[in-house]
């Protein structure tokens, strides 16, 4: 090979190694959790709008998709140490889930998330026993934000979410009101419509029982 083809072998090749480089870095920012274990039909959808089966370790983004059938589930450990639990018929997008854990540099820590349909229950991780505005769900019905706890969200049939605290408390509002549950609040559940106020509940919602 003479001189001028290796030089143009080596330009190719410095171009092709810095944009695996960029790739790998860019996978590496943008990483949010990691599949546990995976059941039935379970998928992710790419912000290119790839979608990919979903299986123990696969790997989740940040604004990403996650989509699970009627028979599907799949539990989630999240990069601040936090743990989901995606129950059947559910689509959620992780619309921002940003910490630096030690391999990255993210100077913001945030979590973001809207429950287009379905449910799941949390024991958050490090962003959720922080500050409570770095941490965000959205539902057709009310948002959510979080004071260190572990949690569950539920969509009804008639279209209604419920919400439960187990440890820890939550404030759910929408434009109609407001209600925070657990931590010394009169209630630990609530059902609550698009456009209604959040109502209080004494005892646990069927839906939360019989979905899991």
């Amino acid at each position: 090979m003479n001189p001028k083809s290796l030089t143009y072998f080596s330009y190719h090749l410095l171009v092709l190694l810095l944009m695996m480089c960029f790739c790998l870095s860019a996978n590496a920012a943008d990483l949010a959790a990691q599949v546990i274990l995976a059941k039935g039909q379970v998928s992710a959808v790419s912000t290119s709008g790839k979608t990919r089966s979903l299986k123990r370790r696969s790997k989740i983004y940040s604004g990403e998709v996650i989509k699970t059938g009627a028979a599907g589930s799949v539990q989630l450990r999240f990069i601040d140490k936090a743990l989901m639990t995606i129950k059947p018929g559910s689509e959620l997008s992780i619309t921002s889930y940003l910490y630096d854990d030690g391999t990255r540099a993210v100077s913001k820590k945030e979590v973001v998330m809207n429950l287009v349909t379905g449910g799941f229950r949390t024991i958050t991780g490090i962003i959720g026993k922080g500050d409570k505005s770095a941490y965000r769900v959205q539902t057709p019905a009310a948002s959510v934000g979080i004071r260190g706890t572990n949690y569950e969200i539920q969509q009804e049939s008639s279209g209604s979410f419920v919400m439960a605290v187990y440890v820890g408390g939550i404030s759910v509002e929408n434009e109609a009101g407001s209600i925070d549950l657990g931590l010394g609040s009169d209630f630990n559940y609530t059902r609550v419509s698009p456009g209604q106020p959040p109502q209080g509940l004494l005892v646990v919602p069927a839906s939360l029982t019989t979905n899991v």
